[in-house]
């Protein structure tokens, strides 16, 4: 399949922040869009449920890689992520979550 990566080639570092960049970038559109359309007062708990969500999804990425290297994916996805959520809180007013390293916490 054209998607699957050839075995025994090597994953650049500018592969794994490409991906964790992506992810971010995609997160951050979404969740921009989604509390454009909510009322200003159910936007922060909305944010903050989405936020969950998305640093669910940067502790999930899985590829077909060894472990050392989803671990190393993951770690960088989250950063970018972290970033972007920062990044629409500011945009859109909103507090961004703390992050307690289990999740973002509501404070």
């Amino acid at each position: 399949m054209a998607d699957q990566e050839e075995p025994g080639i090597p994953v650049s570092a500018q592969v794994v922040e490409l991906t964790a960049t992506h992810m971010a970038y995609v997160l951050a559109s979404v969740i921009s869009k989604v509390l454009a359309g909510i009322p200003n007062e159910h936007r922060q708990n909305v944010f903050y449920a989405l936020s969950g969500a998305a640093l669910q999804s940067a502790n999930n990425v899985d590829r077909d890689l060894p472990d050392h290297l989803i671990r190393e994916v993951q770690q960088v996805a989250r950063i970018y992520v972290e970033g972007s959520l920062d990044s629409v809180a500011s945009h859109l007013g909103l507090k961004a979550p703390e992050n307690d390293r289990g999740g973002p916490t509501a404070h």
